[in-house]
Order: structure tokens, then sequence, then C-alpha cells
């Protein structure tokens, strides 16, 4: 087989050809959150929080806020005696 393209798989080495005319285009991803519906009721995702627009941050940095706002719940519970 030609030059390694798609990887080496459990030491097997796949060479796929592209059909004719196939075109590879890169492009970028986008992680976007959006409105949850759980039992009917659907709930849109909030655009401000303590007065800022959380639209501004990248979803990876809104996902770090919120595991640290539970951090601090739960480390608060366990200050409280609540992990006894």
């Amino acid at each position: 087989m030609g030059p390694q393209s798609e990887g080496d798989h459990n030491g097997v080495t796949m060479d796929v050809r592209p059909t004719p005319g196939f075109v590879r285009k890169i492009v970028g991803a986008e992680l976007t959150a959006r409105s949850v519906t759980s039992r009917g009721e659907t709930y849109d995702i909030p655009s401000q929080h303590q007065g800022k627009n959380i639209f501004a941050a990248p979803l990876v940095e809104l996902a770090e806020a919120g595991l640290r706002f539970y951090r601090s719940f739960i480390d608060d519970l366990a200050a409280e005696g609540w992990d006894a």
C-alpha cells in the first residue's frame, strides 16, 4: 500500500483514496448552547449572568464557570457537615 493517509488501526494501515472530483474542505468548528426541552417544557439558555453577557465568553469558559459554581456549592455543604 501507499503512504499512510488514514491512520494506523491495530497495526493495519489503510490507504483510502478519494473519489475523482472530491475536494477536501477544512472548516472551523463552533460550539453553541441550545435550548433544552424537558417533560414538555422548553428552557431557553440565559443570555446574561449577574448583568454580564455570557455570549461574550467561549462555551468552554462558561462550562468552567459552572463547574466552579458547583464545586463551591459542594464545598459549602461539606463545610456545614452534610458529607458526614
